[in-house]
């Protein structure tokens, strides 16, 4: 979590990551914990933007010789821009179901910190998301298959 917090604060500028951490703290504390794993957590910690760095900066073949920043839509993920998003959606519902599924977790994410969703209704929205992501993946798999190519049509699901 720590780390995912520094990768966001990297990527994504916000206040919302060291408050996440903060959480994980309050969460996982490390009082109780010998002085060896204390240590050990401690120096992971002091590690993190000398490893952060070096991985938004490292441009590896897989990428295209690209860096993560240049990979990942990071302008279309800005928090100013999913909270945007997330006020534009709550008004036309039918516009986030038609987005891409990484985006829509991304905005209902942001909403969540920034206090405008709660846990409950983004579980709720996000189980009505994914039944319907699988269905629509299901639908287009089964007319795409090899039951389509071969002239079948495919039986539609109810």
């Amino acid at each position: 979590v720590k780390l995912s917090c520094a990768m966001g604060a990297a990527l994504y500028p916000h206040r919302q990551w060291p408050r996440l951490a903060r959480l994980w703290n309050a969460f996982y504390p490390t009082t109780g914990l010998n002085a060896e794993a204390c240590g050990l957590i401690r120096m992971l910690e002091e590690a993190l933007p000398t490893f952060v760095g070096l991985l938004m900066h490292h441009r590896p073949p897989a990428l295209r010789g690209r860096s993560l920043a240049e990979v990942l839509a990071v302008a279309e993920r800005q928090p100013a821009r999913l909270s945007e998003l997330f006020e534009t959606w709550h008004a036309t519902p039918r516009r986030m179901r038609g987005a891409a599924p990484a985006l829509v977790c991304a905005v209902l994410g942001q909403a969540k910190m920034d206090g405008k969703l709660s846990a409950q209704r983004e579980s709720r929205l996000l189980g009505d998301l994914l039944a319907q992501w699988a269905m629509q993946r299901a639908l287009d798999v089964s007319t795409t298959g090899p039951a389509f190519a071969r002239g079948r049509s495919a039986v539609p699901v109810t």
